[in-house]
């Protein structure tokens, strides 16, 4: 993965402007710090999520630790608490960096939910969101295993304790940190392209989108995974 950032970095810097960069992905800003090693001249601001103290003070105490090594000058990095409702023209930034997938696999709705703000506070006509755009694919699958995940078949997973009609009623349709990799499968269809999502843009209407599906396995239907490529 730090190979991958290394040549992300290489590549945007060499092409697009970066001296000043927001990291709003809310985890150890690795791209972050590989611009700064890679444009002498950048400069990175971190949001900083101040509800989460334990997590804040792990990604401080790393950034810490990698400037040192690095010989990257800490006077090139500051911390904000959040997006700012307002930043003045001298001092948009020319690159967002975002996460916006969760490690769960589903959106991240706050950062949806902040794109207006989060555009506002870059350098008009030449400001980038990165990654800028993400795809959406999913697939339908015959899983017995899947349809153990959310609810028990019997008391025998919990040593007799009389409780599996009682947790079914809690059941849950969506479930989320599939390991599409080991789980056993058929799948009924090929990978489906579903939509691109801009993050360049605000459009937060819902959409229904119709597609036509070639079975190429009979089976019983168990469920629908979905992905994201960034």
């Amino acid at each position: 993965m730090e190979e991958i950032y290394q040549w992300v970095a290489y590549y945007a810097a060499r092409d697009v402007r970066c001296d000043n960069i927001l990291d709003n992905t809310g985890d150890t800003p690795l791209l972050g710090l590989q611009f700064l090693q890679t444009s002498q001249s950048s400069k990175l601001t971190l949001a900083v999520n101040t509800g989460d103290r334990q997590k804040g003070g792990r990604i401080l105490d790393f950034v810490t630790g990698v400037t040192k090594v690095n010989s990257i000058e800490v006077n090139r990095i500051s911390c904000i608490t959040g997006l700012p409702d307002y930043v003045p023209d001298s001092e948009k930034f020319n690159l967002a960096l975002v996460n916006p997938v969760q490690r769960s696999g589903r959106l991240d709705q706050t950062l949806i939910l902040s794109l207006q703000q989060l555009l506002s506070s870059l350098v008009p006509g030449s400001g980038l969101v990165l990654p800028h755009k993400l795809q959406l694919w999913c697939q339908v699958l015959e899983s017995s295993e899947l349809c153990e995940f959310h609810h028990l078949k019997s008391n025998e997973p919990v040593s007799g304790f009389k409780i599996a009609d009682h947790v079914n009623m809690l059941s849950v349709t969506h479930l989320q940190e599939i390991q599409l990799k080991t789980l056993k499968k058929t799948e009924l269809t090929e990978a489906l392209y579903i939509r691109d999502i801009e993050l360049t843009k605000t459009d937060l209407s819902r959409h229904i989108i119709e597609k036509e599906v070639e079975i190429i396995h009979s089976g019983v239907v168990h469920g629908i995974v979905y992905w994201f490529v960034l």
